[in-house]
């Protein structure tokens, strides 16, 4: 008897951020996420909800992010960025990628397409980003622990 070629097995396909940020999952949870920042009030709750903040009285990393996507999606720009100047870019991705939800089947297959050639910049954005976050973050704790440096209005 002959022995049988092995079966040929489909290489897995390559992680592609592009694939993953613009796959339905993501759109509905950016969606979703400027629906909740338009229905929060943009002073907040009046509750901390930040566990961090509320055991060791400093701000984290994410301290402010909150009200400062709530601030960027009722039009308060310069209040956003006072609050945490990340939160800006967080809210218009979050609705970049909700409007993705708008478009038909075959034009976000073809959009998805067009953009595979930006996978290696949209790579070095997301890591710049996630770079700045961590740095800003514990940059913003080392100025409080260091110099005693207390934002004018609480986080």
């Amino acid at each position: 008897m002959y022995a049988r070629a092995p079966k040929r097995v489909n290489p897995p396909a390559e992680a592609s951020l592009v694939r993953f940020l613009f796959s339905r999952p993501i759109e509905i949870l950016g969606a979703v996420g400027v629906f909740i920042a338009l229905l929060l009030p943009s002073r907040g709750l009046g509750v901390p909800m930040c566990a961090f903040n509320i055991l060791t009285g400093a701000p984290c990393p994410g301290c402010g992010l909150t009200r400062s996507v709530t601030h960027a999606a009722h039009g308060s720009w310069i209040d956003a960025w006072y609050y945490h100047p990340f939160g800006i870019t967080i809210f218009v991705a979050a609705a970049v990628l909700g409007l993705g939800l708008l478009l038909p089947r075959s034009l976000h297959a073809r959009f998805v397409t067009r953009m595979a050639p930006a996978e290696r910049p949209l790579r070095v954005l997301a890591w710049a980003f996630l770079v700045g976050f961590v740095t800003f973050g514990f940059g913003r704790l080392a100025l409080w622990w260091l110099a005693g440096w207390r934002p004018p209005v609480p986080l």
